[in-house]
């Protein structure tokens, strides 16, 4: 038998061993597609997402946060590093900072996070942070 004749089937095989199959609930797959994006801060679910004062991007294993002060436009705080979704932990690492919140590099928040819709709440896991995030793209 070919190696091609074997890959096809192997692949086959492979595809077929899933197929049909129900999975119950939210798969880590898809949290981590579902994470993808950015997230404006807003102080209760039911307010609408808008490029306010702090975003938040993440994307490919990296995430950063920007807060900008609305009436002067100046920049706040800017940090990010990299994040682990582990089931519904989500842990950001701190690997840079600007002068404001440069104490926190090297830091790791953890929260366990939940997405319904277009809105992302983290519960800080040994920290205060209870946030609720609602996706601008």
């Amino acid at each position: 038998m070919s190696i091609r004749v074997m890959a096809i089937l192997l692949l086959f095989g492979l595809g077929q061993s899933s197929f049909g199959q129900s999975r119950p609930g939210r798969t880590k797959t898809n949290l981590a597609k579902e994470i993808t994006g950015v997230w404006a801060l807003v102080d209760k679910p039911t307010d609408t997402a808008s490029a306010g004062s702090r975003l938040k991007f993440i994307m490919n294993g990296y995430w950063s946060m920007t807060q900008v002060d609305t009436m002067s436009h100046v920049t706040i705080f800017h940090h990010g590093g990299s994040y682990t979704l582990a089931d519904s932990i989500y842990s950001e690492k701190i690997g840079y900072a600007n002068g404001s919140t440069a104490n926190y590099i090297g830091t790791t928040t953890v929260f366990s996070v939940r997405i319904k819709g277009n809105t992302m709440y983290l519960k800080g896991i040994g920290n205060p942070w209870n946030e609720v995030w609602k996706r601008l793209r």
